[in-house]
């Protein structure tokens, strides 16, 4: 494959890699949000950064790489400092400004993806609005419970089972930071415990009252449980499931040795 930085190249080379039939777009998004006590604001978009390239690896075709969008639809999050929130209309008219980008390149495939869960609901809209552009398909990875279910794998995989509630700032985006960004001194151990009751109703009253309506330190699970081992193969679960969708999706071909 070829591994395209969007922002590094030149635009006689971005031309040039328009014209290339077989390149694909890839659109990472993020969020800058709290995260607890304990991980950066950042957290969703170091995370979409680091998955964008493991999925370009992935895939035998050109890869586009957008820059990350690190602003997404946050509003469940406001309750805590450092939170920063777009509305569906504005985030949607940012993600679609990299997609057009792309299509008026010359690009005819793109794919978004996005490492924050509230991101979801706004970018099936974003694919959907172009079902009618002839000059250009774009897709949305947009099934959460699909992707929880490949972080929870991979962290299986790591010897770490965390609770049904450990979706943000838990245990498994902890091991993520604890292996992407090897922070000195965060001992996982020490951070308290955040919401992991999984009561019913809980999702439905998190989005209707923010998370601070469920946990004082804006966590959701078990800090504690994270390990860098499970960091590395939580990513690259989701990097094999993020490459596979793309692949399926587009029928694109089996790259040596990826996974199945």
């Amino acid at each position: 494959m070829t591994h395209l930085q969007m922002i590094e190249l030149t635009s006689p080379q971005l031309a040039a890699v328009g014209s290339d039939e077989q390149a694909v777009g890839l659109i990472p998004l993020g969020a800058v949000e709290q995260h607890g006590p304990h991980l950066p604001v950042a957290t969703d978009a170091i995370i979409a950064r680091h998955l964008a390239g493991e999925v370009a690896a992935r895939l035998t075709e050109p890869v586009l790489v957008a820059p990350v969008l690190p602003l997404g639809v946050s509003a469940h999050h406001l309750g805590f400092a450092g939170t920063v929130h777009l509305d569906a209309e504005a985030f949607g008219a940012c993600v679609r400004a990299y997609a057009d980008a792309m299509r008026d390149l010359g690009l005819r495939r793109v794919a978004i993806f996005s490492a924050h869960g509230g991101n979801f609901a706004a970018i099936a809209e974003v694919a959907a609005s172009y079902a009618d552009d002839p000059g250009v398909e774009v897709i949305a990875y947009t099934d959460f419970t699909r992707y929880l279910g490949a972080m929870r794998s991979g962290a299986g995989r790591a010897g770490v089972v965390v609770p049904d509630a450990d979706t943000h700032a838990g245990g498994l985006e902890t091991s993520q930071i604890l292996y992407l960004e090897r922070i000195f001194g965060l001992d996982p151990a020490g951070v308290p415990d955040g919401y992991a009751a999984d009561e019913e109703g809980w999702v439905e009253r998190m989005n209707a009252e923010g998370i601070a309506a469920l946990s004082a330190n804006g966590v959701l699970g078990l800090p504690r449980l994270a390990t860098s081992p499970a960091g590395r193969a939580i990513c690259a679960a989701l990097a094999d499931e993020l490459a596979e969708w793309i692949r399926e999706a587009f029928g694109l071909a089996q790259a040596d040795g990826a996974s199945s």
